[in-house]
């Protein structure tokens, strides 16, 4: 009687082949999915450095090209080619300033 007990008490655990097959088969699926999100993830830390290294050859571009619009709108360079190439002077006095009369331009707009 002890005999047949630990026969049914093994066989309570035997598990069948197809449970065997179909566990096999999950693990390989598992497997095949993390691989691929492996891969993924290696191909966007890719393009993310590649990203990167576009940002910073932007950005020396746009610090370039900043440095040349403040050295080309510089009051003193603007000064020396209007002068040389325009004939222009600073002038020597100051401006006056003068009130206009709204009354007195309206009615010689209107004329």
């Amino acid at each position: 009687m002890l005999y047949r007990n630990r026969i049914q008490k093994k066989r309570a655990y035997h598990a069948s082949t197809f449970n065997i097959i179909l566990m096999l088969f999950g693990y390989g699926i598992t497997i095949v999915l993390y691989v691929g999100n492996i891969i993924y993830v290696n191909r966007l830390a890719s393009q993310v450095s590649q990203l990167q290294s576009r940002y910073v050859k932007i950005a020396n571009t746009n610090t370039i090209l900043q440095a040349e619009v403040d050295r080309k709108s510089a009051r003193e360079r603007i000064g020396k080619l209007a002068s040389k190439m325009l004939g222009l002077k600073y002038p020597k006095e100051q401006p006056t300033r003068f009130e206009i009369d709204e009354v007195k331009l309206g009615k010689a707009m209107a004329d």
